[in-house]
């Protein structure tokens, strides 16, 4: 049997509110930034939300062929 995961959105209200491409803008400064060193906690929390949230969007967005398909927006494939 397999059992489907259900995220919630666990970011704040402003990080909901926020332009996708604003969103990816700070994952990708991030990535950046984790080349030359560590990211702090507050910051590997605003990572993991902010995928949450793009991961969210791409669900729900109408018409799905409209929805970015970047490696931010689609989560891994689940391994059985």
């Amino acid at each position: 049997m397999r059992q489907t995961v259900t995220r919630q959105r666990r970011g704040p209200v402003w990080l909901r509110e926020t332009d996708s491409r604003a969103l990816h803008g700070i994952l990708g400064r991030f990535d950046r930034e984790r080349t030359s060193e560590d990211l702090s906690e507050p910051q590997e929390w605003l990572y993991d939300r902010c995928i949450e949230e793009l991961e969210y969007r791409r669900r729900i967005a109408r018409p799905v062929w409209r929805s970015c398909s970047c490696r931010y927006c689609v989560p891994p494939f689940e391994l059985d």
